[in-house]
C-alpha cells in the first residue's frame, strides 16, 4: 500500500534496507504504478562504478572533456528525462559527486563535463542504500543538505529475518517462477523438511539469497517436489537444529544438545551480521581468539563471508 501511494507521487524516494532485500524490484515498481510509467527506468549503483567515471555517467559530457572522449554523451539524467533514475547504493556516492546531485535536484537541470549551458531534465529520483545515511551525515561523510532532499520520503525495507511468514510464499513465488522460465513444470512445492530449512534459515543475503537457493534447488532436483537434500549445502549445513517432524523422536538431552547448538549458531550469524563480517570484530565482541571464533563458525556451519557486505 506504501508502495503504491508513493508511486503516485512525483517526490524523491529513498529506500532503505540490508543487500538483497530488493531495493530495486520496489523502485521499479513504484516506476510501473506511477505516473512515469510510460518513460525509462534507469538503474547505476553509484558503488560499482569508479568515482571519476561516476559523473561523467551521470551527467553526461561534450566530445574532448576529457582524454577518451571522441564524442559528446548525454548522461543517464537525461536518458531518464521523463521517467524514473534509480541511484542505487547513494550512500558510497563521493562528497564531490554529491555536491554536484544536491545542485541538479535544486535546479532539475543538469551541465555536461566540459559544457558551461544546462540542460533541463525532467526525472523522479528514486535512491537506495544499506547504509546508516543519519550516522553518515554526523560523521561528515554524507552531505546534510543531500540527506534533506533524499530524505523526503524514505521506505525501509524489512530484513527477511525480521519477517519469517513472507519466507515460503516467497520460495513458492520464486519456485513458480523459475518453472515459467524453464518451461519444465514438473514441480509442485517442497517438502516440509525443505521448508523447515528455509523457514529456520538466517537469509543474510535475504531476498536474492532466497532466491537463488530456490533456483539452485529446481535445477537439482530429481522428484515432483524440492526435498532437504535439494537445497544448497550451506542452508542445510547452518541447519543442525532438528526438524519438527524429528523433534519428537529425541530424547531430553539430544534435545537440549540440539538447542545449543541452535543458539550458538543464530549468537554467530547475529555477531557477523553486527559487524558485517568482520570476524576481528565479532571475535572481540564474543571474548574469544580469532581463531576461536573461526572454528566455532566451521562447527555450527556459519560462513563468515556470507555476512561481508
Amino acid at each position: 500500500a506504501m508502495v503504491r501511494r508513493l508511486a503516485e507521487s512525483h517526490v524523491t524516494v529513498l529506500v532503505l534496507g540490508e543487500t538483497g532485500t530488493g531495493k530495486e524490484r520496489v523502485a521499479r515498481a513504484m516506476h510501473v504504478l506511477g505516473p512515469r510509467a510510460s518513460g525509462r527506468f534507469v538503474a547505476v549503483n553509484c558503488s560499482a562504478i569508479p568515482a571519476e567515471l561516476l559523473e561523467s555517467e551521470l551527467f553526461g559530457h561534450a566530445r574532448g572533456a576529457f582524454t577518451g572522449a571522441g564524442r559528446e554523451r548525454a548522461g543517464l539524467f537525461e536518458e531518464a528525462s521523463g521517467g524514473t533514475l534509480f541511484l542505487d547504493e547513494i550512500g558510497d556516492m563521493p562528497l564531490a559527486l554529491q555536491a554536484k546531485l544536491t545542485r541538479v535536484l535544486e535546479e532539475r537541470a543538469v551541465r555536461r563535463l566540459g559544457e558551461s549551458r544546462e540542460r533541463p531534465v525532467d526525472v523522479r529520483i528514486v535512491a537506495a542504500t544499506h547504509r546508516d545515511l543519519a550516522a553518515m551525515v554526523e560523521e561528515g561523510t554524507f552531505r546534510e543538505d543531500l540527506w534533506y532532499r533524499m530524505n523526503v520520503a524514505a521506505l525501509r525495507l524489512p530484513a527477511l529475518r525480521e519477517r519469517p511468514e513472507d519466507i515460503e510464499p516467497l520460495a513458492l513465488h520464486f519456485l513458480e517462477e523459475h518453472e515459467r522460465r524453464s518451461g519444465k513444470l514438473h514441480l509442485h512445492g517442497f517438502a516440509e523438511e525443505a521448508l523447515d530449512v528455509l523457514r529456520q534459515h538466517d537469509w543474510p543475503g535475504n531476498i536474492r539469497q532466497l532466491r537463488a537457493a530456490v533456483d539452485r534447488a529446481c535445477v537439482v532436483a530429481t522428484g515432483d517436489r524440492i526435498r532437504r537434500a535439494d537445497l544448497p549445502p550451506e542452508l542445510t549445513a547452518s541447519d543442525p537444529f532438528p526438524s519438527s517432524r524429528t523433534l519428537q523422536s529425541l530424547t531430553w538431552a539430544g534435545v537440549l544438545e540440539a538447542g545449543r547448538d541452535d543458539v550458538a549458531r543464530r549468537y554467530l550469524a547475529a555477531l557477523l551480521r553486527a559487524h558485517r563480517g568482520r570476524v576481528t570484530e565479532a571475535a572481540a565482541q564474543a571474548g574469544v581468539e580469532r581463531e576461536s571464533f573461526y572454528r566455532l563458525c566451521r562447527k555450527h556451519g556459519v560462513h563468515p563471508a556470507a555476512y561481508r557486505r
